[in-house]
């Protein structure tokens, strides 16, 4: 695909599910690293669903971890959605560069987000 499109490989972003890395993890993990050296971002998608091991995470070459939805919808009135979301996006400021909120839109929730510092 990447070759057909003679686009740059960091203009291609693979979002992956933890449901879909559990299988075979050494064999994902290989893949994902083999996608990564060609430069293709990788976005782990629903994190905090499933699995979520720490264990795997550090392991995996991720470029962006993309916080369920189901945490930062009710931010405002669940303080354990209120106490997660911040420790995802500090593991997020660590080895992973980049985060993302899903579908949560800030502007509806009511919350202040900027003092997340979710940049």
């Amino acid at each position: 695909m990447l070759a057909e499109s003679h686009l740059p490989a960091n203009f291609l972003e693979l979002e992956i599910t933890e449901t879909a890395l559990i299988g075979d993890m050494g064999s994902s993990i290989a893949k994902l690293n083999e996608l990564s050296a060609l430069g293709v971002r990788l976005a782990l998608d629903d994190f905090g669903t499933r699995y979520s091991s720490f264990s795997y995470l550090r392991h995996l070459p991720i470029d962006s971890l993309k916080i369920d939805r189901s945490f930062v919808i009710d931010i405002v009135e669940n303080t354990q959605s209120a106490a997660i979301v911040p420790a995802i996006i500090g593991l997020a400021h660590g080895p992973i560069w980049r985060w993302w909120q899903g579908a949560w839109k800030p502007e509806s929730s009511g919350s202040n987000w900027s003092s997340l510092d979710a940049t």
